[in-house]
């Protein structure tokens, strides 16, 4: 995305970034599935939530600091991350845990936010923590729930309550 300037480019750079995210998102997972006591395990995902958080908000450094400015912030982090992945020290024994992975971001969103209601990447950046702040909330009573009563009736309520939020944002207007 960095260097795209063709069409083709960035759709190639979003196959690869697919690929990527669904590595790095499951290593992730997995990682504090492998670290943490089965009963402490939901409580720990707090932190998934801080991170699509700040980077919601990166739509700043793009309207402030020029195109490039996001790309090298994520670098950064990236680099970071890398490296503290690099010196974890893993168990012998590895516990193969199944997590609900949440759907990405749409990618369609900041296009349409653009070009219908005029929005800069800063007031993208911004509508993002409307989808955000409740996660943010909700994701710790939903751990605590997880560590309580265990995947099945969190899941069921969770997809009915889905169910209800993309019927309603099906709607037009």
């Amino acid at each position: 995305f960095l260097f795209g300037s063709h069409f083709w480019m960035f759709i190639i750079a979003l196959i690869v970034q697919g690929f990527s995210g669904a590595c790095i998102y499951t290593l992730g997972m997995t990682l504090v599935s492998d670290i943490f006591p089965e009963e402490k395990v939901g409580r720990q995902f707090l932190s998934q939530t801080a991170g699509i958080a700040t980077g919601s908000v990166v739509g700043v450094l793009f309207h402030h600091f020029g195109y490039r400015a996001p790309f090298y912030f994520a670098l950064s982090i990236a680099t970071l991350d890398f490296i503290l992945r690099a010196l974890l020290v893993e168990k012998k024994i590895i516990q193969w845990n199944v997590q609900y992975h949440p759907p990405k971001k749409d990618p369609t969103m900041p296009i349409h936010l653009a070009n219908i209601w005029g929005f800069n990447s800063s007031q993208i950046g911004l509508a993002y923590l409307a989808q955000v702040i409740p996660a943010s909330l909700a994701q710790p009573i939903a751990g605590y729930l997880y560590d309580r009563i265990g995947a099945k009736i969190l899941c069921f309520v969770a997809i009915l309550f889905s169910s209800i939020a993309i019927s309603l944002m099906g709607t037009p207007n």
